[in-house]
């Protein structure tokens, strides 16, 4: 398994550990983990905005796009963390990779059944992705 793939396993992980019951936020905090410094919320503005690493400047950005890509993430946690939990964690016993292969299974289905709030999603991603300076 990629090294960066084991890291956001890790990072998800103490995610479910903090938020167990709370989907919208482990998906909002895995957003952020993956999308790290090149999108944020203007908090005064309440604007998006999202760095062209090519012209090196940022532009605004409609979040809504990464919240249409959520599908994406549900490969995510219905097989690359069940496989990492399987796989490659020596660190966790058997009970405990149980709790978190099944809370991961949930949040797989909570996105294949389209059960996920999108308007808390967006909220919790607001308040996480939040800066109060202006760029």
């Amino acid at each position: 398994m990629d090294k960066d793939i084991v890291e956001y396993c890790i990072k998800t992980i103490s995610f479910i550990n903090s938020n167990k019951d709370d989907y919208e936020k482990i998906i909002a905090l895995l957003f952020k983990e993956l999308r790290d410094h090149d999108i944020v919320y203007i908090n005064k503005k309440k604007i998006w905005y999202k760095y062209n690493k090519n012209d090196k400047k940022w532009e605004q950005y409609n979040f809504k796009i990464l919240l249409s890509k959520i599908t994406e993430l549900y490969e995510f946690f219905d097989d690359i963390m069940i496989k990492y939990l399987d796989n490659e964690n020596s660190s966790l016993n058997n009970n405990n990779k149980s709790r978190f292969k099944s809370v991961s299974r949930l949040i797989a289905s909570y996105i294949f059944e389209q059960k996920i709030d999108m308007t808390k999603l967006y909220k919790i991603c607001s308040n996480i992705f939040s800066i109060d300076n202006d760029i």
